[in-house]
């Protein structure tokens, strides 16, 4: 049997190939998203970063990694999940997108009780995001965006989505509305808030950590 690390090293080679291939925009080998949660992994083919899609992400990858006993492991690339428990390997097809049906299906696989179930349904995933700045000029905040995606000091955190390699932008506008409305330069996405403190202590100046939202 092929072992998961091999398999998982081939599915990769295989898929740089095919996006070679394919046709994509300039510079973009692949178009999609990557996230990683534990030891959960998942490529997809929505392109957006958004608050909608970063927290539904955290939150079902990781109520999925909760299911997982020592060793587990899950790879979903594009609807089709691997699911690797010891020495044995298990494959499903999924409707990307439906996190419960595939909530339900690695929960039967690797064989969790009840309870860890119960746990596992009940957990929501806190995101951090760094914001590096606010601006009342959606075009500013949009430059500023450009600029640190461009420094090495950013980084993507969990998720990333976009054209790869070229473009996955590290920083990200969400704009807030209100009485004025306000542009806010965020950093990446983390499930770790370390990691996220580490990232804007790098940045400096009045870079600081925050809940998504």
């Amino acid at each position: 049997m092929t072992s998961p690390s091999r398999t998982r090293s081939l599915t990769l080679v295989i898929l740089t190939l095919a996006g070679l291939l394919a046709p994509a925009p300039a510079g973009a080998c692949w178009d999609g998203f990557s996230a990683t949660v534990g030891d959960v992994q998942e490529y997809g083919s929505d392109t957006s970063w958004g608050l909608a899609q970063v927290e539904e992400r955290a939150r079902w990858l990781g109520r999925i990694d909760a299911l997982l006993p020592d060793g587990a492991t899950v790879m979903d690339e594009w609807g089709t999940v691997s699911v690797y428990v010891g020495d044995e390997e298990h494959d499903l097809e999924w409707r990307d997108g439906h996190y419960l049906t595939l909530f339900r299906e690695v929960a039967r696989i690797v064989g969790a009780s009840p309870e860890t179930i119960r746990r596992a349904r009940r957990l929501e995933t806190p995101v951090y995001v760094v914001q590096a700045g606010a601006f009342a000029d959606r075009a500013a905040a949009e430059r500023y965006a450009s600029e640190l995606s461009e420094d090495e000091a950013a980084t993507h955190g969990f998720l990333e989505a976009g054209g790869f390699p070229a473009d996955n932008p590290e920083a990200h506008v969400v704009s807030v509305p209100g009485v004025r409305e306000l542009h806010r330069v965020y950093v990446g996405a983390f499930v770790d808030r370390a990691e996220a403190e580490a990232v804007a202590a790098t940045l400096g100046g009045h870079a600081f950590v925050r809940t998504l939202g």
